[in-house]
């Protein structure tokens, strides 16, 4: 526990000097900035064929309307500016003045209506089409989108809804604005025309991806801020080059062959902090680590026994010694820094054997194994589930681990097949959002551990109304069910590691966990050479 320990202490550490080391060196633009990507992208159709490391490419690339600040709410892009009709059904949006697209058009509320319409055409097979059709559990539906002007365009809802910003703002399901000429004659895919700061060149599949910068690229005035904020780009390409083995990555960044090396594991941490040439950036995010249980299971239906389990689990030991100590215990969807935080959302089964023993005993338990799935791509899942399985072991259950590959599990949980599962979750930035992952009617989606149809109300209202102590009220109902019901226990949210060469300046990190490279640059040398 050691280790563990001086980890955590190394963390603040880090946290603490981070900001100045990005405010006190000389800045220049750089010719070339070289970041490793874990994988190839799987497209350039954003949203379609998509994973995060296409998402982190093309968000440099392509841009939509709005997009999520540092502190999670939504601020413009695109947009200068947007209104909202009194009675909440429409969002009035007025773009930024002189923006233009990579081929030298200028952007037009026209643009905005196509791109749109696009990415709502069944055809085009949009993977977030669902969010705006009113099928999705959060029932937003655009009923028109209409031009007022060439810089004014107006979005009408069937009814209101708080979340139309934040589905608009999410980086998964880019909501890009890209000229019609991204596609041929026929309406197939080329390659995306977008406005971002960068613009793709040359893809050498399997091995690498080159933007290079987009010169009349206006950005907006301040600082930057998330996905939102000042894009201004300093690096007159981004080399993002394909290496799977964290180890090579490590090798290649000690070497000085990339500069940044984004999601390393843990484990690199102490050799990193070491070096002088080398700075680790530190950041909790909102991904989110969990226990699934399959409550429609004949053994698990029992709420004792999932309660038992719930009560089995030390989640502050789970998360420090599946995170090197990076991350402590967190058992809500409510990222521990929003606004929606409470007393409540802390509250969970506290840890106690005895207790979990007793239910069991209650429960009938007779020895019967149970299993649980997990994978070994994603090391957080596997750690997890290792050391769950061990203490859930010390209350007397007769647990097996099932190895899958993860393409397996994918399926198995999307189709609910399991008795539990050790599972992360991806950032989602507003609760409802992230509450929306686990509950819902399980007749329209396999894949939700809790369906009460009282729950399942409160959830969709969340996402209806504007008060905040509303919201806040709603949230904290939603925690204590679904915490009651045991169908999922959270564990806590992942602290993720990119580690950076030290002559790269002002690269930072932020909760949602996206790389961003515009507003980078790298330190000068004493004769003004980079």
């Amino acid at each position: 526990m050691k280790s563990v320990a001086a980890l955590g202490v190394l963390l603040v550490a880090l946290i603490v000097l981070l900001p100045a080391l990005s405010g006190c060196q000389r800045e220049s633009r750089g010719k070339t900035l070289r970041v490793s990507l874990a994988s190839d992208i799987r497209s350039t159709q954003f949203g379609v064929n998509r994973d995060e490391n296409t998402d982190t490419v093309l968000h440099h690339v392509v841009e939509g309307l709005v997009a999520y600040r540092e502190d999670l709410t939504v601020g413009p892009l695109l947009a200068e500016s947007w209104e909202v009709s009194e009675d909440g059904r429409s969002y009035t949006f007025t773009l930024r003045p002189g923006l233009r697209f990579h081929n030298g058009q200028v952007v037009t509320a026209s643009d905005v209506k196509w791109s749109w319409e696009y990415l709502l055409n069944p055809r085009n097979r949009w993977l977030c089409r669902n969010w705006y059709d009113g099928t999705g559990e959060t029932g937003i539906r655009i009923l028109k989108i209409e031009t007022l002007d060439e810089q004014t365009v107006r979005f009408e809802l069937t009814e209101p809804n708080y979340l139309f910003l934040a589905r608009m703002a999410h980086m998964v399901c880019l909501c890009g604005i890209i000229h019609r000429d991204s596609l041929d004659a026929h309406g197939n895919w080329i390659m995306p025309i977008g406005t971002g700061p960068y613009r793709i060149v040359r893809w050498n599949r399997r091995k690498s991806i080159e933007l290079e910068r987009f010169a009349d690229y206006q950005p907006l005035p301040g600082a930057r801020d998330g996905y939102a904020g000042r894009r201004e780009a300093f690096f007159d390409r981004i080399e993002f080059l394909v290496i799977p083995d964290a180890s090579v990555a490590e090798f290649a960044l000690l070497s000085g062959s990339i500069d940044i090396a984004p999601k390393m594991p843990a484990e690199v941490l102490p050799a990193l902090a070491r070096r002088k040439d080398v700075v680790p950036v530190l950041q909790p995010t909102l991904n989110w680590n969990v226990l699934l249980l399959q409550n429609e299971d004949p053994m698990l239906s029992d709420a004792r026994m999932r309660r038992a389990i719930a009560h089995a689990i030390n989640r502050e030991q789970v998360a420090q010694n599946a995170t090197q100590g990076l991350a402590h215990a967190n058992g809500s969807a409510v990222f521990p820094g929003s606004r929606y935080d409470s007393e409540f959302q802390r509250r969970v089964p506290e840890y106690d054997p005895s207790k979990a023993r007793q239910l069991i005993r209650e429960a009938g338990y007779a020895g019967q194994p149970i299993r649980l799935q997990v994978n070994r791509q994603f090391q957080l899942d596997y750690s997890s589930a290792i050391i769950v399985a061990e203490m859930l072991r010390q209350i007397g259950l007769h647990v097996e681990l099932e190895v899958l590959d993860w393409a397996t599990q994918l399926k198995n949980y999307n189709t609910g097949n399991y008795q539990m599962m050790s599972i992360g979750f991806s950032a989602r930035p507003d609760p409802t959002l992230m509450f929306d992952i686990f509950i819902g009617d399980r007749k329209k989606r396999s894949n939700v551990v809790f369906s009460d149809p009282a729950v399942v109300v409160k959830l969709r209202r969340s996402g209806l109304v504007t008060d905040p102590v509303e919201r806040q009220r709603l949230f904290d109902e939603i925690h204590a069910a679904a915490d009651a019901d045991s169908s999922l226990i959270g564990l806590f949210n992942h602290t993720i590691l990119d580690a950076v060469r030290a002559d790269i300046i002002n690269y930072s990190s932020w909760p949602l966990a996206r790389p961003r490279f515009w507003g980078v640059s790298r330190q000068m040398t004493e004769g003004g050479e980079q």
